[in-house]
């Protein structure tokens, strides 16, 4: 549907999509922290949970010595699916509005102010050319590719 409709007006779509495979490895705690601070909630507790943390990887059923983990966050912690889809609920709304894109555009229907459509994993949205796009969002090559950013152009 929305290729259909970025053809029929003539009009480039960008596609985003983010892999996200192994991505609560991938949380950086830091921005985790101002993500939390910046949607009003406290960051403290949740600190205290991930101060500290620490690995041991098992083979052949002997534990290596403790790694401590400065990114990610926890697997089976019940705060962590909250902590994730807050995270990145941030850096899709960044991304956005960074890019500065007006969302999906039917000219049959009257234009919501702000409005923007996340098509599961993907962000879409009606940009001037590709360019616009690296330089407006400034994805570091070498962390687009940790995180498994592509960009599709149609």
């Amino acid at each position: 549907m929305v290729m259909e409709r970025s053809r029929e007006f003539n009009q480039p779509l960008h596609i985003c999509f983010i892999d996200l495979q192994k991505a609560y490895d991938l949380v950086n705690r830091e921005a985790l922290w101002r993500v939390c601070r910046a949607y009003g909630l406290s960051d403290k507790m949740i600190k205290l949970l991930y101060d500290d943390v620490k690995a041991e990887v098992r083979i052949d059923g002997d534990f290596s010595s403790s790694i401590q983990m400065n990114t990610g966050v926890k697997q089976g912690c019940l705060l962590s699916p909250i902590l994730f889809n807050v995270y990145i609920d941030f850096v899709m709304r960044q991304i956005l509005e960074q890019a500065g894109t007006e969302g999906i555009i039917d000219r049959n229907e009257p234009k919501k102010s702000g409005s923007t459509r996340l098509d599961s994993n993907a962000g879409l949205a009606r940009l001037d050319s590709t360019r616009h796009v690296s330089e407006k969002v400034s994805l570091n090559s070498t962390r687009a590719t940790e995180l498994r950013l592509k960009q599709l152009i149609f």
